[in-house]
């Protein structure tokens, strides 16, 4: 949802609020909802529900067209985030009392009331799974957030849901290994393959001979050739490979696989200095994940903003050379301009 004051809004002349209410209401009418993402609004202890929303037992109990569902009170949220709501802030809370629905973060699971929103200017938890209130004890089985990463300033939520009637097919790992024959070739075999192939000159002169005297049964002769090579090189090359075929257990157990990692070559503009400064931002981020005080935001934002810095004026210089260069050769070489340009479709 774009920011408060944004000018999305002036564009469109759009409340999203309402729009948003109006979904939920539609909605509600098939089942449970629930609103997940960033709402760009800090609610921060205030309640999400009516205080003392209940009618007279009495009441309820003498006059028969009263058909009114009070506010539940759900347990106290707990947040690190603990300033006053702000403008969206108190447009989430108000949609909140008038749905029906609910912020889980803080109230279910140990971590899920940490901020989920960090910049140079502040950190606050904008980041909310808002639920049907009568959905939330027997739906949500837990709610957390998860550590900052160097894709988004925003921490990504982990939901477990539990679903009816979904069971787990496998407990256990019913993985299946199967070995299979391959050929793979080696510079190192070349002169083994040549002396057994010069060994076996003689069934060649005669498949040869064959094929001058038969010359209808060109068919069986290169069947025989082909048995024949394939009987010298299979003894070089043959290669024995092991493969799992992974279950279901293992893959949503997210059980590491013996794969060798893809190591991939720096881009052509990172220098050491660019590398000495990610590692900076890297490590400026692992301490900030262990103790998200505001001296660590700050350390990291300032670390973060020197490595991107650098790399945008590193990568700025680069394509300006690398075009400089291009343009040279479109006047002086158009050949070795387009086999330039097709190298560089692959880098940029």
């Amino acid at each position: 949802m774009p920011p408060d004051k944004n000018v999305y809004y002036k564009k469109y002349d759009i409340d999203v609020f309402d729009v948003l209410q109006e979904q939920i209401e539609h909605f509600s009418n098939l089942g449970t909802v629930a609103v997940i993402g960033d709402l760009n609004g800090r609610v921060g202890r205030e309640k999400d529900f009516i205080e003392g929303d209940s009618l007279n037992k009495q009441l309820i109990d003498n006059i028969q067209f009263v058909d009114y569902i009070s506010d539940n009170c759900l347990r106290d949220r707990i947040t690190e985030d603990v300033k006053a709501p702000n403008s969206f802030g108190r447009r989430i809370l108000e949609l909140c009392k008038s749905s029906g629905l609910r912020i889980c973060n803080g109230r279910y699971g140990v971590d899920s009331g940490k901020i989920t929103f960090q910049n140079k200017n502040g950190s606050s938890l904008i980041d909310y799974l808002l639920m049907s209130h009568d959905s939330i004890d027997y739906l949500i089985k837990q709610l957390s957030v998860k550590d900052f990463n160097t894709y988004s300033c925003h921490a990504p939520l982990n939901i477990e849901i539990r679903i009816k009637g979904f069971k787990i097919v496998n407990e256990k790992c019913t993985c299946s290994k199967f070995v299979y024959n391959t050929v793979r070739w080696d510079e190192g075999v070349k002169d083994d393959i040549m002396s057994e192939l010069l060994e076996n000159s003689q069934k060649f002169d005669d498949l040869l001979l064959h094929l001058t005297e038969h010359e209808n049964k060109i068919d069986e002769c290169v069947d025989e050739l082909n048995k024949l090579l394939i009987t010298i090189c299979e003894q070089y090359t043959r290669v024995e490979v092991k493969k799992v075929n992974k279950c279901g257990f293992c893959v949503d157990n997210n059980i590491a696989s013996t794969k060798k990692p893809v190591f991939k070559l720096d881009k052509p503009w990172i220098t050491e200095n660019c590398k000495t400064l990610r590692r900076q931002y890297i490590s400026a981020l692992k301490v900030f994940n262990e103790k998200r005080t505001n001296e660590n935001r700050i350390k990291f934002n300032i670390a973060k903003q020197k490595y991107k810095q650098t790399e945008m004026r590193l990568k700025r210089q680069y394509k300006n050379q690398q075009g400089n260069m291009l343009n040279r050769l479109r006047r002086n070489n158009p050949k070795k301009f387009f086999r330039k340009l097709k190298e560089h479709e692959t880098i940029i």
